[in-house]
């Protein structure tokens, strides 16, 4: 005897995505007056089965949520044996109030975009290729100083966040003449127990050209700066506030750039993070040494 009819429901779950992003991390200005430059935004993208054109990308900024690009769509890889795609979208990214902004990019398999596939399990790991840092840069300009570039752990890193991992900066700094009434940001990302951590500055204290030549080529900064966490669901928290941000750089032209952080909690004097924390037997003392950093074309530290 046929059962009754009656309606019953299921749910259609998006197919299990992974994504890289592959596109260029660092784009110049066209000039020094010019704050935006034209930025593509690629990504490859493979699926556990199926039909990888229905993956739909979208491209998000963690730093401010702000969703550069949405729905870009997937194409296929010719001869490819597994389901692989890519995507590729040109955006308008700013340069920043200070001639140096940073994006942290992260590339989701987008179902509310109409994605058939999903990334989801993927962005639970800071450290996966779905995320990338991207910095606008206008060129080297007159009483100013930029810079970008990831910081190779030295094994002498220290503080709370020593062990973090995919250590970024990017600094934009514009002065006057004699050198005095700096403003900026500099900012300073890394990875750490699953979650990505930001310091970020708000408030310029002090420069000073720590060896003085003509152009000067070191400086000293110190800015109050704040911590946020973000977590594997793209939650911010704030962490501390009013933190004693420390920069030192030296512009070593094309090769030999180097930068040292030092990173302390104004309320318990606790060293959060240094990334070369060694023993200096000029100063007698521990403290942050700076250590050498490289990016082509010297864009690491650039001092003018």
């Amino acid at each position: 005897t046929a059962a009754d009819g009656s309606p019953q429901s299921f749910t259609i779950n998006p197919a299990i995505g992974n994504a890289a992003y592959i596109g260029q991390t660092l784009f110049v200005t066209s000039g020094s007056t010019s704050t935006t430059a034209q930025v593509t935004l690629s990504a490859s993208v493979e699926g556990s089965a199926g039909d990888i054109t229905t993956a739909k990308v979208s491209f998000i900024d963690q730093l401010t949520g702000q969703v550069l690009a949405k729905g870009v769509p997937v194409s296929p890889v010719a001869g490819a044996t597994t389901p692989t795609g890519t995507a590729n979208t040109t955006v308008t990214l700013s340069s920043g109030k200070y001639g140096a902004q940073s994006y942290l990019i992260e590339v989701v398999l987008d179902p509310a975009a109409g994605s058939e596939y999903s990334n989801a399990d993927q962005l639970g790991d800071p450290t996966a290729k779905a995320y990338a840092t991207l910095t606008v840069m206008i060129p080297a300009t007159t009483n100013s100083m930029q810079g970008t570039a990831a910081i190779t752990p030295s094994g002498a890193a220290a503080g709370t966040y020593g062990s973090g991992t995919n250590v970024h900066y990017t600094a934009g700094l514009t002065y006057n003449k004699s050198g005095t009434n700096p403003q900026g940001q500099i900012l300073l990302s890394l990875d750490l127990g699953g979650s990505t951590y930001v310091i970020k500055s708000n408030s310029i204290s002090s420069m000073a050209c720590t060896v003085k030549a003509t152009p000067c080529t070191d400086l000293t900064v110190y800015t109050k700066a704040s911590i946020s966490r973000i977590d594997a669901s793209g939650t911010t928290t704030s962490v501390d506030g009013n933190v004693t941000l420390r920069m030192d750089v030296h512009d070593g032209g094309t090769s030999g750039d180097t930068i040292g952080f030092t990173i302390l909690s104004s309320k318990t004097s606790s060293l959060y993070y240094s990334n070369n924390w060694v023993n200096d037997s000029r100063a007698k003392a521990w403290r942050t040494v700076p250590q050498t950093v490289s990016n082509t074309g010297g864009t690491a530290v650039v001092i003018n």
